[in-house]
């Protein structure tokens, strides 16, 4: 806070161990959020909220590894974290730990913003090593959607997707841990209805129909399809136990 004349320690909040070495690393603030501070150690990777005077692990999935890089993906909004030995591990969509603040603990529910989601199509490479070391495990394709609930226990959370012309396409279920919750939308409307045959096959007269007068669609899928959403604005409501709160979503 004043050009290096004054020098405190950050470590107070740190694990401390006589087995192995806990060494900082590397230290990056975030580009949004002043004092959002991403720490990398020698066997895992911390986050602080207030400059540094309190740190939490943000490992999640995370093997312990020396963190040796963290840089913040500005467009995605994506954590990138580079380990000795391990390689390179992505935390998808950090908005819901930049806006993590006092109210949003205090409150029993909240919805956090909404990044874009971007509809595409996934290429495959023409060559693919078998067992390829080098290759990564993409993050589910769609819309996260990020909300914090104080408790767990809650009977019903659900989340559903509305178009420009306020017709409901799609509603989820959502999970009810106390914290922070992340669903993806696929970017798909609801199944349509199953197709209902009321007639037997030309080519197998011996399949007959069933006893409310039709069959089922042949097939693994029984006819049932979920188009794509376009690109466009969505309106995102979380409903808790009757209470709702929504946010704006663009697919592009």
């Amino acid at each position: 806070s004043d050009y290096g004349q004054n020098w405190k320690s950050l470590s107070s909040t740190l694990p401390k161990s006589d087995t192995f070495s806990i060494n900082a690393r590397f230290i990056e603030e975030d580009p949004v959020r002043k004092g959002l501070l991403y720490l990398g150690t020698e066997y895992a990777l911390f986050v602080s909220f207030d400059d540094g005077a309190n740190w939490l692990n943000l490992n999640t999935n995370l093997p312990y590894a020396p963190v040796h890089g963290v840089v913040v993906q500005e467009h995605f909004n994506d954590l990138v974290v580079g380990t000795y030995g391990r390689g390179f591990w992505i935390l998808d969509d950090i908005t819901p730990l930049q806006q993590l603040t006092s109210e949003v603990l205090d409150s029993n529910v909240h919805l956090f913003n909404l990044r874009s989601a971007y509809r595409f199509h996934t290429i495959r490479p023409p060559v693919a090593q078998q067992g390829d070391p080098s290759v990564g495990e993409n993050p589910p394709y769609g819309a996260s959607i990020n909300y914090y609930l104080k408790t767990k226990g809650a009977a019903e959370v659900t989340i559903s997707i509305v178009d420009e012309k306020g017709q409901t396409i799609r509603i989820l279920d959502g999970s009810k841990n106390s914290g922070i919750n992340r669903v993806w939308w696929d970017l798909r409307y609801e199944l349509t209805e199953e197709p209902r045959l009321r007639t037997s096959p030309l080519i197998a007269p011996w399949i007959k129909l069933g006893p409310e007068g039709w069959r089922p669609f042949p097939g693994r899928a029984a006819g049932r399809t979920a188009i794509m959403a376009p690109p466009g604005k969505y309106t995102v409501t979380l409903s808790v136990d009757g209470k709702e709160i929504s946010q704006n979503l663009l697919v592009k």
